[in-house]
């Protein structure tokens, strides 16, 4: 669900039936309690966005092949107005975000995993430009994407000339890349920008531990960030005060919940504790990071789980291998 993001009287949401995955979007709307379709109710219907004045939803859908992932725009508040915006080609097609004036729409596709390619589209016209060109010999990847704050650049995570998705600027006027993470060698797995453009939040995936970054976008150097507990952490959010950042966060001994950080003060607030089915998490062992070297001496890290202390001896043992080959 997302809130309309100017005045917060309605929000949109997507819903299935029995798990078909054809996801309609609809108009949920406080004053009344009624929810109003603004999709045709057959195909399937991803990745909406909402225009900065929050009078456009731009979002994907299948309905004119049952195949394709088309881009269509509608007025939420009038349904009626909904109409194809740009006619494509294939499945692996989103809006990921608006230029600060709302006249061009940020869009991937997502050939595979290690091949994306980013697009403008003019959000009158419907004309698509190509920013990262095809046809070179390494294929690059972009996972997150979204348009800086003056609209003259993007910020992405990439693995352009690297191993690892590294955190970059890319100028629309020349098409450079500056990278902004070459001193952490792990992926970068989530960011946001503050909506005064002043600080980037991102995530990098530390050995299979999250760690939460702050980097000042005028200087691109990085700022103290709190240490936060051992987990998971996705979905960074900053707040309209540029203030408090919203964050998912999970652990050994806790489902996804969600968390605040104040980043002036360092403070961390919890807003929920999901439920565990009356579960003691409190006994749950905590994994111990551990690193061996492969038979090629690549360092290899995993994370062991012992057994309770009353257990002694030799124990048997169950290895679970997880992820890759295309990440980190």
């Amino acid at each position: 669900a997302r809130y309309q993001p100017t005045t917060g009287g309605y929000f949109i949401y997507g819903k299935d039936k029995g798990g078909d995955e054809f996801y309609q979007i609809y108009r949920y709307d406080f004053a009344t309690g009624d929810s109003t379709l603004l999709t045709d109710g057959k195909s399937r219907n991803t990745s909406p966005r909402f225009s900065n004045h929050g009078d456009r939803l731009v979002y994907g859908s299948t309905r004119r092949t049952g195949n394709d992932v088309d881009l269509w725009l509608v007025e939420p508040m009038n349904p009626k107005s909904d109409h194809l915006l740009a006619e494509l080609k294939g499945g692996g097609w989103a809006a990921v975000d608006w230029s600060p004036d709302d006249h061009q729409i940020l869009v991937t596709e997502e050939v595979s995993i290690n091949e994306t390619y980013l697009w403008l589209l003019d959000a009158q016209t419907g004309k698509m430009t190509l920013i990262t060109p095809k046809g070179g010999a390494d294929k690059v990847a972009y996972l997150n994407a979204a348009f800086s704050k003056d609209g003259k650049g993007l910020y992405v995570t990439t693995d352009k000339d690297s191993e690892f998705q590294r955190l970059a600027y890319l100028d629309l006027a020349t098409r450079q890349h500056t990278f902004l993470t070459t001193h952490l060698k792990y992926d970068v797995d989530d960011f946001d920008l503050s909506h005064d453009g002043a600080t980037l939040a991102f995530v990098t995936n530390e050995n299979g531990m999250s760690v939460l970054h702050l980097l000042d976008t005028r200087t691109r150097k990085e700022i103290p960030a709190p240490k936060l507990p051992v987990g998971l952490i996705s979905d960074l959010r900053w707040h309209n005060n540029n203030r408090d950042l919203a964050f998912d966060m999970e652990s050994s001994r806790s489902n996804i919940d969600p968390y605040s950080l104040d980043v002036r003060t360092g403070k961390v607030e919890r807003w929920a504790s999901s439920e565990t089915g009356g579960l003691n998490t409190g006994a749950w062992a905590e994994p111990q990071l551990i690193q061996w070297t492969s038979f090629d001496g690549m360092k290899i890290t995993g994370f062991l789980y012992r057994p309770p202390a009353r257990f002694s001896g030799k124990r048997p043992v169950v290895i679970a291998i997880h992820g890759g080959p295309e990440s980190q």
